[in-house]
């Protein structure tokens, strides 16, 4: 029962800190996306290769965002099974194992593509704009 606690205890522990790098991923991509905004203002209509890659990076950052509001919401209903599994006995735990692994890996592949989508986007506009 206490290894039980211990690890429900590190899995809400997780979870918050997902929150928390979810939360500033959200803050990142609205950046972002105003960057991407303003720079469409300086944008020549003709250049379309432009224009197709800054679409791409709208689209990417739209992606983003509703990938990190389904895996907020995914967690959200994690701690809930979590704080009731402190309180109930049975087969829950097998379960909150198994999800937390894929949270975990969901939370992993969100955040290595943001941040590549990001880099990609600052060393775009680094080139063309240098």
């Amino acid at each position: 029962m206490i290894r039980k606690q211990i690890i429900v205890h590190q899995f809400l522990h997780e979870t918050e800190t997902w929150k928390r790098t979810l939360g500033f991923i959200e803050e990142e991509n609205a950046i972002l996306k105003n960057r991407l905004s303003q720079m469409l203002r300086y944008v020549d209509a003709n250049d379309t290769l432009l224009i197709e890659k800054l679409e791409w990076f709208q689209d990417s950052f739209i992606r983003e965002d509703e990938s990190t509001r389904l895996l907020k919401s995914q967690i959200n209903e994690e701690d809930h099974l979590l704080i009731r599994d402190t309180y109930e006995d049975g087969d829950l735990f097998r379960a909150l194992l198994k999800k937390q692994k894929r949270l975990r890996k969901q939370f992993e592949n969100i955040d290595r593509r943001f941040h590549r989508t990001r880099n990609e986007f600052n060393q775009y506009l680094a080139e063309v704009y240098a």
